[in-house]
């Protein structure tokens, strides 16, 4: 592009017709300086919130509140007139005490839930605690039961049966591998594996029951109970990688076979 003389020296034409372009641009309100004004402007805090700055879209919010409609709810149904309001910003009115988001004080007694305080939104909030509770980790379980040079250490597992209709409790002893195979008549649940358990342990030698290593599963909920008869402690697993001794024995083996025979099919 050939420079041309201008009143104050050498000029790029090529720059001049830009800048005059851009200085039409943004006159207009298309240029890139009308968007950055705009971005900066929504960006800066504090905002107004949005049912302050728009009366009638709190009203309709209001109204679907004493419906009993969830903010979900809500703001899909506002979606369908053209309206956009986020459940978030319906939540935070809900629960400002100060009722300066557009909605009255009290409005989260309105809210399905009914909560006074709203639940953590993050992932350690939400984390589910075990049924369980409390309970002895693997990693903690002594070295003398993982080398499985000391008897006494037993692993237990639970078999369900097809259709979840019946169930069985194996007990594995870590160095000898014996294994006891329970019958649970009266169902697997916390109450009753617990009490076939302990019966099962309480008929062996006491200086050969020491720990019971069992999964995580809602059947030792009542573990505590279990441990009374020789005051055994016990582990639950949480590390579902590492093989022990009691998974084997969901397969079908001799003592299994003679005792709990399967059904003709």
């Amino acid at each position: 592009m050939v420079p041309q003389r201008s009143a104050g020296g050498w000029a790029d034409t090529g720059l001049l017709f830009n800048a005059s372009w851009r200085a039409a641009e943004d006159a207009a309100g298309i240029g890139p300086a009308p968007l950055i004004k705009g971005a900066c402007s929504r960006a800066a805090r504090p905002k107004t919130p949005k049912l302050v700055e728009h009366p009638e879209l709190a009203v309709k919010v209001a109204k679907r509140l004493k419906l009993r409609w969830s903010p979900h709810a809500i703001s899909a149904d506002l979606r369908s007139e053209n309206v956009t309001v986020s459940a978030e910003t319906i939540y935070k009115a809900c629960y400002d005490p100060t009722g300066k988001h557009g909605l009255a004080a009290d409005s989260w007694r309105r809210l399905p839930s009914r909560r006074r305080r709203r639940k953590p939104t993050s992932r350690c909030g939400q984390v589910k605690r075990s049924p369980l509770g409390d309970y002895r980790p693997l990693n903690q379980r002594p070295a003398s039961v993982d080398d499985r040079a000391e008897p006494g250490h037993w692993e237990g597992d639970l078999v369900v049966g097809a259709g979840n209709a019946s169930a069985v409790a194996t007990l594995v002893e870590r160095t000898s591998r014996h294994v006891l195979v329970v019958a649970l008549p009266d169902g697997y649940g916390a109450d009753a594996t617990a009490t076939a358990v302990t019966a099962a342990l309480a008929r062996q030698p006491s200086h050969l029951v020491k720990t019971l290593t069992w999964d995580q599963g809602r059947e030792m909920t009542r573990r505590d109970t279990t441990s009374k008869p020789h005051q055994a402690s016990r582990s639950s697993s949480a590390n579902r990688t590492r093989r022990g001794s009691a998974p084997p024995t969901n397969k079908p083996t001799s003592c299994s076979d003679a005792g709990y025979p399967k059904e003709p099919t």
